[in-house]
């Protein structure tokens, strides 16, 4: 429809100017058309390069010259695909080195993988690409969360690294990304995207504003890419990435990179074919003052939890942190509806509904050692502690049917801590065993009065 209004602009100005003006001459003939018909002419214009579509034009005057109309068509067409933004801010040398095209070849064997990177790159693409540009970084950077994590926030490594940019533990820690139990901020990705391209920007600084060493040390560690410089050094060698001796990781890593953005710069050389992302703001940032669980959230905006979960991943419970931070990143287009139904919501329901997502208090479990008897059996061991045999061969890790005499086996035990103004009956009653039990685990008589603090063993069923 934007198409076809611009059309139809670029038309009427046209007509404006006369019946006799005309756009300049560029190998088209001219087709008169009647001003007072009423018939409408139909052009074929390439929009996208590759896809040809077709408008119904009002009859307005003499026309000439459809393709330059078409030209200005496909440049507004680029400017509403992110994907046509990216290439015009690239900054990295291109290099016809034979790793980069090796890397291009693999692309090129499975095209669903780009599929697979549009559909996750979706909602963070065009945030990542307005910090890169804040910052005059170069574009391609736009794509590494491609080689890191596809986009995809929620994948862990084998080394621990999380988020789209990997953030190992440490470094995420350097960088002030907070981990605890509550919330990740390697995969909260306003915060993570910040992080990233802090680092970056320290290692560009840190290599003689040299990128593809930057991305090398970004991937491998700056200390040993210092290293394999110094090897270089002393041996006599060039010290520019592609003559340094590095793990087989990392010597793809950046060749992966200059590919990719080689590919998305033009995908239609490569019969590739890459579905458009807006060049819009894909989400808004909202800021609340109190607890509030992240299904509640998601409720209000008609999201589900696994559409929630991707523009939120941070945060590792059902609700935000007591402390906060209270953050949320929502589709722009939902941010009003959202506050408009938290207002109908009334507070107590709101923290009731925190309370039942927050993560539950861990139970004072330990383990109790029962030397094994002539005579005892999982079954016998199980009954005298309330627990089941199952529970008991998975806490030994046993598989045998039988026990050996004198050796020990693991029983789960609770300790309970006693408050003020609690008997031996509620307690007994809490745990929904008699007295005589209670009294038994413990070694105590039923007329005992208990003390604050006093701990009492708990055979956990």
């Amino acid at each position: 429809m934007k198409t076809y209004t611009t059309l139809l602009f670029l038309l009427s100005i046209t007509s404006l100017l006369g019946c006799s003006s005309t756009l300049p001459a560029e190998k088209a003939s001219e087709k008169p058309i009647d001003v007072n018909n009423s018939v409408q002419q139909t052009y074929v214009i390439d929009v996208n390069n590759s896809v040809q579509q077709t408008y119904a034009v009002p009859t307005l005057g003499v026309v000439k010259n459809i393709p330059l109309i078409s030209k200005i068509v496909q440049q507004k067409a680029k400017t509403e695909n992110l994907w046509h933004r990216i290439p015009q801010g690239y900054g990295l040398s291109m290099h016809n080195h034979p790793r980069i095209q090796k890397s291009l070849d693999k692309y090129l064997k499975y095209p669903p993988y780009f599929k697979h990177l549009t559909r996750n790159a979706r909602p963070y693409l065009y945030h990542i690409v307005v910090e890169l540009e804040k910052r005059g970084m170069p574009l391609e950077i736009a794509l590494l969360p491609a080689i890191e994590s596809v986009y995809n926030p929620l994948v862990l490594s084998p080394m621990h690294a999380a988020g789209i940019w990997q953030f190992i533990p440490n470094t995420g820690n350097y960088f002030g990304l907070t981990q605890d139990k509550w919330y990740d901020g390697r995969r909260d990705i306003i915060k993570s995207t910040a992080a990233a391209l802090d680092y970056l920007q320290s290692l560009h600084k840190l290599f003689n504003d040299d990128w593809l060493l930057a991305l090398a040390a970004y991937n491998y560690g700056q200390g040993n890419l210092r290293n394999a410089i110094a090897r270089n050094q002393k041996a006599g060698r060039p010290t520019d990435f592609w003559s340094l001796k590095l793990p087989k990781e990392t010597s793809k890593y950046v060749p992966k990179l200059l590919a990719l953005a080689k590919i998305m710069a033009n995908p239609q050389d490569y019969q590739i074919l890459v579905k458009p992302i807006a060049n819009k703001a894909y989400f808004e940032q909202i800021n609340l003052e109190n607890q509030m669980a992240l299904s509640l959230a998601a409720k209000l905006v008609d999201m589900s939890m696994e559409d929630f979960k991707h523009l939120n991943p941070g945060y590792k419970q059902g609700v935000t942190a007591p402390k906060g931070p209270h953050i949320f990143l929502l589709p722009i287009e939902k941010v009003s509806l959202f506050h408009q139904n938290l207002a109908k919501i009334p507070a107590k329901k709101r923290l009731a509904l925190v309370r039942a997502a927050s993560p539950k208090k861990k139970q004072n479990v330990h383990l109790l050692k029962h030397k094994i008897r002539k005579g005892d059996t999982f079954w016998s061991i199980a009954q005298r502690y309330n627990t089941t045999v199952s529970k008991l061969r998975k806490l030994n890790a046993m598989k045998a049917k039988s026990l050996k005499v004198n050796k020990f086996l693991k029983v789960p035990l609770r300790i309970h801590t006693v408050k003020s103004g609690e008997s031996l009956w509620s307690i007994a009653r809490n745990y929904r065993v008699s007295v005589n039990t209670l009294t038994r685990w413990n070694s105590l008589r039923k007329d005992k009065i208990l003390r604050k603090g006093q701990k009492l063993k708990i055979l956990v069923n």
